[in-house]
């Protein structure tokens, strides 16, 4: 087996979204980025990893079930994927997938907090996940939209041992790692059905990025909007998966 790698335990290190017809959302998403693939092999689902100016930035790959709705999910460094599967479960989570290798790459596992929002647990190998990050089509941030923001507070501190920061005036808590900004937590917006987390890109041009997702069938839930972190706005792509961009 692979020498295991601990490595940014607690912070987003990679983000994927599923879709029913992978090529084509792969399109969509080019269009709005500018992002290439590579492709796995068929025994890997034809899973497409994009590249920004050959980066890894974020993946895309079919739905687990025909009825199982198109959606983003983020994952987290953990040192040991079991024994965050085993707290996770202590803290009131679903797992969703128990610990599975990805041959030479990782060790991963899907969680459904208590409310249920689901994300990752990333225990690298060789691969750790965002290469792209604070550039064009690269990862920027990740935000929690749920229910009951106090209690999704103490679940993922309990769980990734974050220090949240008091809350906004927004009433948004932000989670800290070592004194630094990891995620966030806010309350779940009227185009939130369920809990859930969303990925942020950056962008050059925030609107430029509206035009794009609307020529791709996608939609705008919110902004473009001015925000302390620049200008920003949230999508659903052509299958109805929520993502953000960000122009810092």
């Amino acid at each position: 087996m692979p020498e295991k790698i601990v490595d940014r335990i607690g912070q987003a290190v990679w983000a994927d979204v599923t879709a029913p017809d992978v090529p084509a959302t792969a399109g969509f998403y080019q269009h709005v980025f500018g992002w290439e693939y590579n492709v796995a092999p068929s025994e890997l689902g034809y899973y497409h990893t994009a590249l920004e100016a050959g980066k890894r930035a974020a993946g895309i790959g079919s739905l687990s079930s025909p009825d199982a709705a198109p959606s983003w999910t983020v994952s987290f460094a953990v040192a040991d994927v079991r024994k965050a599967v085993a707290t996770a479960n202590d803290l009131g989570a679903i797992i969703v997938l128990e610990p599975t290798e990805i041959p030479q790459q990782a060790l991963i596992a899907l969680a459904e907090a208590p409310g249920g929002a689901r994300f990752g647990l990333w225990q690298a190998y060789h691969n750790h996940g965002f290469e792209a990050r604070a550039e064009h089509g690269g990862f920027a941030w990740c935000e929690a939209s749920v229910a009951d923001v106090e209690a999704a507070v103490a679940f993922y501190c309990g769980l990734f041992g974050y220090e949240a920061a008091p809350v906004t005036s927004g009433g948004q808590r932000i989670l800290n790692l070592g004194g630094k900004a990891a995620c966030g937590i806010s309350t779940r917006q009227d185009y939130q059905a369920r809990d859930e987390w969303t990925p942020y890109f950056q962008v050059h041009d925030t609107d430029a990025a509206v035009a794009a997702v609307q020529a791709g069938g996608g939609a705008v839930l919110f902004g473009p909007a001015a925000t302390r972190e620049g200008r920003v706005a949230v999508f659903s792509d052509e299958n109805g998966a929520h993502f953000g961009v960000l122009n810092p």
